[in-house]
């Protein structure tokens, strides 16, 4: 079911984005100066780290998927609920940064906007692949739901 093609997470594409999030939050927290400041990067820092954890328990499937098994239902909720909440830390992050001032921001990005606006790119980046897992949770739920159906169709009765 979860092919290249179909991949809810594009490894390159996810390495690349991280990477460029974790140097921004690391260079941003290293010349925060406010409570605030620092505040936004440790919900960008969690957000970072759960959309981690999400990604590891997807490749998870993925391989389960390459060796023939059917992922419950359940292990691509666990990856939504991870993902919903690294959402919720970008959002508390701009957030956070909207109740800031300018001034409070380290000097190399004073430009508030600019900060919030990231945080909810990241946020809806996050949306787009919990859709895409959303439609794969559906789909495996479809085929659980018609491979029970088979198994309980009696002998001799014409299968659906």
């Amino acid at each position: 079911m979860t092919t290249k093609k179909t991949a809810a997470f594009d490894q390159q594409q996810m390495t690349s984005a991280m990477g460029k999030a974790r140097y921004l939050w690391t260079t941003f927290a290293r010349r925060a100066t406010s409570a605030l400041a620092l505040a936004a990067a440790a919900q960008a820092f969690g957000a970072l780290a759960r959309e981690m954890d999400a990604y590891d328990a997807y490749l998870l499937l993925q391989h389960q998927e390459e060796e023939g098994e059917t992922p419950t239902i359940c292990a691509y909720e666990e990856v939504l609920i991870v993902l919903s909440r690294a959402g919720e830390n970008w959002y508390r992050a701009a957030k956070t940064l909207q109740a800031s001032s300018e001034e409070t921001l380290p000097t190399a990005f004073a430009n508030r906007e600019a900060l919030v606006t990231t945080c909810l790119e990241q946020r809806l980046r996050l949306v787009e692949v919990c859709t895409h897992l959303l439609k794969l949770q559906l789909t495996a739920q479809q085929q659980q739901e018609q491979s029970q159906g088979e198994q309980e169709t009696p002998t001799g009765a014409k299968r659906p």
